[in-house]
């Protein structure tokens, strides 16, 4: 069954995030032996995900203040909370 570039690049995402049946993952690997554009996209797509999984936010030192602040004003003592 030939792919177009959309389904190609779509169906490889879906690869990658284990979201493909096996018949699915099957004809991605095929693609994938066939095609040395297949492979580079899939080695691409997935550097993008490793990328993005690495990547840590982290709120300024400011917003936590303003959060422990806020918290604060409550004036809440530790038997204030349902346990």
């Amino acid at each position: 069954m030939p792919m177009n570039k959309t389904s190609t690049e779509l169906d490889i995402i879906k690869y990658i995030y284990n979201e493909l049946n096996q018949e699915e993952k099957a004809q991605i690997n095929y693609q994938t032996i066939i095609s040395p554009k297949t492979l580079k996209l899939m080695y691409g797509f997935r550097d993008v995900k490793n990328s993005l999984d690495n990547i840590v936010l982290l709120p300024k030192d400011s917003i936590i203040n303003n959060i422990k602040n806020f918290s604060k004003s409550f004036n809440l003592t530790e038997h204030d909370f349902v346990k």
